[in-house]
């Protein structure tokens, strides 16, 4: 399942966020979950538990956020599932995108 919203972060806020407008996006599945001593590390480059990976889907993806001055942030509980919380700063009117040809 995957939400978008827009929302405000206040002052007070527990996120490690400026105060202001953001987009947050929730990623949930329903499957097999992460165990709890494997959460605090999924963000770590070269972790993983597969067989044939070099983890860093998930240190790329938390790189790229914070570069943006966003922030994500997991839950998961084993065999219920996964939820990615993203939160991007918002950008307010309209963009334009330039690509070399």
């Amino acid at each position: 399942t995957i939400a978008v919203q827009n929302v405000t972060i206040a002052a007070n806020s527990p996120l490690p966020l400026k105060h202001g407008e953001y987009v947050r996006i929730t990623v949930q599945d329903q499957g097999i979950g992460i165990p709890p001593e494997n959460l605090p590390k999924i963000f770590d480059p070269f972790f993983t538990t597969k067989p044939k990976g070099n983890g860093l889907g998930l240190s790329s993806t938390y790189s790229i956020i914070q570069k943006h001055d966003g922030h994500i942030a997991v839950t998961s509980e084993v065999g219920v599932g996964t939820t990615f919380t993203i939160h991007l700063p918002a950008v307010s009117g309209s963009m334009r995108l330039w690509m070399k040809s």
